[in-house]
């Protein structure tokens, strides 16, 4: 049983700059916001940023004998998901640490809840970024384009300038 992706909270949020081979740079945590410029002189808002986050997780029992193997497997069944707190698609998760010496175990329920904070890495684009993608369908109503060959992206025809569609 997991808790639902609502009740992740996130402290701060990072903006980190995005290298040109598709890796997300996962570097120290800084304090704030912080916008990055690219190699250009434009000041370019990037679509990943990394989340410190915390959750209530509720882990099998199963998992009695390694809770860390449990909270792991939760995280990783959150992946490619979006999640409304943390802003967008969960990608990765990094540096998992439990908030609490001790789990729960309440009634007769046998799953153990845990406080767990990690890192994780979002790709939430903002109004106004520039996305690069592939175009794979279009249509008199829409276009599809498929971003960082990952995310469908789709754009209504209302959407696009009429000059140039």
């Amino acid at each position: 049983m997991l808790s639902s992706p609502a009740s992740i909270k996130f402290a701060e949020r990072k903006i980190k700059k995005r290298k040109q081979s598709d890796a997300v740079d996962i570097s120290p945590n800084t304090p704030k916001v912080k916008q990055k410029k690219r190699a250009s002189s434009s000041r370019a808002i990037s679509e990943f940023c990394t989340v410190d986050a915390t959750t209530v997780l509720s882990v099998p029992p199963i998992f009695a004998n390694n809770l860390r193997a449990g909270v792991e497997e939760l995280l990783d069944s959150m992946i490619m998901r979006y999640i409304p707190s943390l802003q967008g698609v969960f990608l990765v998760h990094s540096n998992t640490r439990f908030l609490s010496r001790t789990a729960m175990v309440c009634g007769d329920c046998p799953f153990a809840i845990c406080n767990v904070g990690f890192d994780a890495t979002v790709w939430s684009p903002r109004i106004g970024t520039k996305l690069v993608g592939k175009i794979n369908l279009y249509s008199p109503d829409h276009i599809s384009v498929l971003v960082h060959r990952t995310f469908n992206v789709s754009i209504p025809r209302h959407h696009i300038p009429q000059d140039q569609w």
